[in-house]
């Protein structure tokens, strides 16, 4: 498990905790909310997406990952474990000057990601996944 610090809006130091593992043949990217310190990952889930990719699976494409948020039960979600889809992902271009702009200011990363993520869909998991992402650690 690793930390993830973060700024959320209006610059608000953020923190989260995240693992990579497997889930059906897919590497999956666990984002994890123990507590309520500046934004919550559900706000900025594209932005952390990225920085993973980007730090920890740089050239995999965002389709080929699964990624998941897990709420803990002590902070009362109404939905514990989801998945999250993304409706819209590809490549980065080079030259494509506004969408590097916005990137570099919502992902406050170091190593520039080569894909985006955007249009996030929350599905809930089923019992046999919560099962299998719970080892992700």
């Amino acid at each position: 498990m690793k930390i993830l610090n973060f700024k959320g809006f209006s610059n608000l130091p953020s923190s989260c905790e995240y693992a990579i593992g497997e889930l059906d043949g897919h590497t999956a990217i666990v984002f994890y909310q123990r507590d309520v310190r500046g934004t919550s990952i559900t706000n900025m889930i594209e932005s952390l997406t990225m920085h993973v990719l980007a730090h920890e699976l740089p050239g995999t494409p965002p389709e080929s990952v699964r990624v998941f948020q897990h709420i803990s039960p002590e902070l009362k979600p109404a939905i514990e474990w989801q998945e999250v889809i993304f409706g819209s992902t590809g490549p980065i271009e080079a030259d494509s000057s506004i969408v590097r702009g916005l990137v570099d200011i919502f992902t406050q990363s170091d190593s520039i990601p080569e894909y985006f993520v955007d249009d996030p869909l929350w599905r809930q998991v089923s019992e046999d996944e919560k099962e299998t992402l719970s080892l992700i650690t």
